[in-house]
């Protein structure tokens, strides 16, 4: 009975480790390609722009600046709870890569609904993020020019390809090596 409930634990420990890692593939990915794309870096770095906008598109580029320094923070915070629980099981990097199939398939289910319905997903994320309700700007404003709706959509499809890629790639050496 004993080894029972150190193997349930040890499979419990390999699923929650599984599931931290994905969630850091998913925001580094995030994080690497949202700069990328945004070609303002300087002002999640300064919080400063040359850029002309109204005072409306600066508070908004702040409350996007301050989502982004929580996501920096949230990925450090992420590396160091998986290297302590990392620390303190006995893992097999297999186990918890199969592991991964999990949080992929929510990530995939998740990234299906807003596929289905893109614009209440994204009213839906920006009230979540931006609750100030900041974040609706009329047509050819500054913010609206630079990135309109199929910026987010290709923001969109090069995350859910990249983090789904290097995720399935995992759980499949996991899959192949658990054989």
């Amino acid at each position: 009975r004993r080894k029972e409930e150190t193997k349930t634990q040890k499979e419990k420990m390999n699923k929650t480790i599984a599931t931290v890692l994905f969630i850091l593939i998913f925001l580094i990915t995030f994080e690497l390609i949202a700069i990328s794309m945004s070609g303002i870096s300087d002002f999640f770095k300064t919080g400063e722009t040359e850029i002309e906008m109204s005072e409306d598109e600066l508070r908004h580029m702040q409350s996007v600046k301050n989502v982004n320094d929580g996501v920096k923070i949230t990925i450090y915070a992420l590396i160091i709870v998986l290297g302590i629980l990392l620390y303190r099981t006995n893992f097999e990097f297999y186990k918890i890569f199969y592991n991964m199939w999990i949080p992929l398939a929510v990530f995939l289910a998740i990234c299906a609904f807003a596929s289905i319905f893109p614009n209440f997903s994204f009213e839906l994320l920006h009230k979540i993020f931006f609750p100030q309700g900041n974040y609706t700007f009329p047509t050819g404003t500054t913010l609206v020019t630079m990135y309109p709706f199929s910026f987010f959509k290709s923001l969109f499809l090069r995350v859910f390809t990249t983090t789904t890629i290097l995720s399935g790639i995992l759980v499949l050496i996991g899959y192949y090596r658990k054989q």
